[in-house]
């Protein structure tokens, strides 16, 4: 088995990691990995991490969650339970005449 991971920095490739024990078959410990390792190797930077379905683990989750200035953005499965901690007004900016949605603290 060989599974490659690799991280993108919006157009191409900044980090990337090749596995070849079978436990890698499983996304939740390739893709966590991969971001902790990036996370570690570039501290300094402004790095927000997304991914979609493929991290599961609630445990992952909340190791990541307790980084310090490690911002991630994952699309949870549908059988979550979620918990509502704050809400963001949402303001619209007109960037030269295109339109865009922010959300800021207010």
């Amino acid at each position: 088995m060989l599974k490659y991971t690799i991280n993108y920095d919006g157009m191409f490739g900044s980090f990337s990691k090749v596995h070849k024990q079978s436990s890698y078959i499983n996304e939740c410990k390739a893709l966590s990995e991969n971001v902790m390792e990036h996370f570690k190797k570039e501290q300094d930077s402004s790095s927000v991490y997304i991914f979609d379905r493929g991290q599961t683990s609630v445990d992952v989750f909340k190791q990541m969650n307790s980084e310090d200035g490690l911002w991630f953005i994952g699309r949870l499965n549908e059988n979550r339970k979620l918990k509502h901690i704050k809400s963001f007004d949402i303001k619209e900016v007109n960037f030269a005449d295109n339109k865009y949605s922010t959300f800021y603290h207010g």
